[in-house]
């Protein structure tokens, strides 16, 4: 336990590292990858992995999870960074939601990399500086961010990779402003060993 807080304290003080942002959800995931040399973001990738609503439950929370896992293997991310499951309306989603959330959290864990999560608010006040931004707004920020045009057929960006993009800038943008290796203490319940 010890080998990895130490190496959560020692992800903070590179001077680069890759953050990994994730949108959770069951039926479309979306995942975005970025280098941080603090004060700058480059964008590595970005997508979204899909479940068929046709497969069985367990199997779709499966699927995420080796997807996901392989990907964390390949990719090697220093610190994975999730949306807060914030409010449904709908108690269903926000189990399929929670569970989604659990196979990510299962393999961030498995593959020894440290976790943040964040809450929708708290994404939307650092890429657009309005905690209550519209879907739209956040999308043309991370566009913009990013240089990345509509009509660029190998860069379709949707929601779920722009939010998951979104989640990753949060995180690396809220290391900027931390006291030298405290977390915030919104933050510190997911964080604590960062």
């Amino acid at each position: 336990m010890k080998k990895t807080a130490t190496k959560k304290k020692e992800t903070l003080r590179k001077k680069q590292y890759r953050v990994i942002g994730i949108d959770p959800g069951t039926a479309s995931c979306g995942w975005g990858i970025l280098d941080v040399e603090n004060p700058s973001e480059t964008l590595v990738n970005f997508g979204v992995i899909r479940t068929s609503k046709d497969d069985d439950p367990g199997h779709r929370l499966m699927q995420i999870y080796s997807k996901l896992g392989k990907m964390l293997r390949k990719d090697k991310p220093d610190v994975l960074a999730m949306e807060r499951l914030f409010f449904f309306r709908n108690q269903l989603t926000a189990m399929q939601v929670a569970q989604a959330q659990g196979a990510i959290m299962l393999a961030a864990h498995r593959a020894k990399i440290p976790l943040a999560i964040y809450t929708p608010a708290q994404i939307k006040q650092v890429v657009c500086d309005d905690g209550k931004a519209t879907k739209k707004q956040m999308i043309a920020a991370i566009r913009k961010l990013f240089g990345i045009r509509r009509k660029k057929s190998h860069e379709k960006l949707g929601d779920d990779s722009a939010d998951a993009l979104a989640v990753a800038v949060c995180h690396a943008r809220s290391l900027l402003v931390r006291p030298q290796g405290k977390p915030r203490k919104q933050y510190s319940k997911y964080t604590e060993a960062l």
